[in-house]
């Protein structure tokens, strides 16, 4: 099997994304993925930032789930504190007496109106860095806007707690995977264009294989659309807006277009799971997370077992199913 970088294990993945060794690894990503632009001394392009970040994350979480626990909890509490420092800012500026004494002035009612006006000019134009100076700008004028939005923080604040205190639970109950095989930036031939899995978990000895699909997004960077034609049918569509983007809805994409292509490539019976890891997305829910009543499934068959999109708040989860399908028997 060739046309992917190849790793015998989950300890020497986790090796080859240390600082030390994450732009050897990228180079040979480059490579492999560019054959036709050869191997420059640093990879380039929006694939190699992605590496970068999203690598050296699964690994750790693959390989050492404790560390990778903590390390996400001293992340969360950092952004906690910036939160509060935020919330102390905006009860500080809703109870500013020369806020309240402009609000009352004739020259507010003038620039709310200007800010309105460049509102629908920035909408009309796209730009979106504009608008959202603008509208924060309009916030601080409304009467009530610095109170919701200083209480909206605070939920999130709480959020992170409770998604610390998930996490610390699990830190020393979600089991060790197996030794596997590890496949990066897998060609999978049965696709259009040849498609690539990011990441592939094999136990060759009984023939298990997992595609793990990862996503930096989150659900304030993208728009999901369902989209429903002349016989019903309905696919999802995902437009992610930092690339400028419309792809399909990932879930569906592995378990209908990676999982079939990879299961003409292995022996019958071979056992195939899939998941898609968020790890920028820190809880669960948002546009990605399509209800039932949606009319399209991103599960893989039914019951909670069978999950293929995971979160930060969910990472126990998922290594717990990666482990359970692994150390399943072999089916004879």
């Amino acid at each position: 099997m060739a046309d992917r970088k190849y790793l015998n294990s989950i300890e020497e993945f986790y090796r080859a994304t240390r600082p030390d060794s994450i732009e050897e690894l990228c180079r040979d990503l480059y490579g492999l993925v560019h054959p036709r632009l050869g191997r420059p001394e640093r990879a380039e392009g929006a694939e190699s930032d992605s590496w970068r970040r999203s690598l050296p994350d699964l690994a750790l979480l693959l390989y050492d789930f404790p560390e990778y626990v903590r390390q996400t909890c001293e992340e969360s509490l950092a952004l906690e504190d910036e939160l509060e420092k935020h919330i102390n800012a905006l009860r500080a500026l809703k109870d500013c007496p020369e806020l309240a004494a402009f609000r009352a002035s004739p020259a507010c009612a003038v620039m709310r109106e200007n800010s309105r006006g460049s509102i629908r000019k920035a909408l009309d134009s796209g730009l979106a860095k504009d608008l959202a100076g603008l509208d924060t700008g309009l916030m601080m004028l409304e009467e009530g806007k610095l109170a919701e939005a200083a209480a909206s923080l605070a939920r999130q604040k709480e959020a992170l707690r409770v998604f610390r205190e998930r996490l610390m639970n699990e830190k020393d109950t979600v089991p060790g995977l197996p030794p596997l095989e590890v496949f990066l930036e897998y060609r999978l031939a049965n696709t259009k264009g040849g498609s690539r899995a990011d990441v592939l978990l094999r136990d060759p000895g009984k023939e298990r294989w997992a595609i793990i699909e990862l996503k930096q997004w989150t659900e304030d960077a993208m728009d999901v659309q369902i989209i429903e034609d002349e016989d019903g049918a309905k696919t999802c569509r995902v437009f992610v807006t930092p690339y400028e983007k419309d792809t399909d809805h990932p879930a569906v994409k592995v378990r209908d277009v990676y999982k079939p292509a990879l299961r003409q490539e292995l022996p019958e019976g071979a056992g195939i799971k899939c998941v898609v890891y968020l790890h920028d997305q820190l809880f669960d829910g948002g546009r990605l997370f399509l209800p039932l009543s949606s009319g399209i499934s991103i599960y893989d068959g039914r019951g909670q077992h069978n999950n293929i999109m995971f979160t930060r708040m969910r990472c126990g989860s998922m290594i717990r199913q990666l482990a359970d399908f692994f150390s399943a028997p072999a089916r004879p």
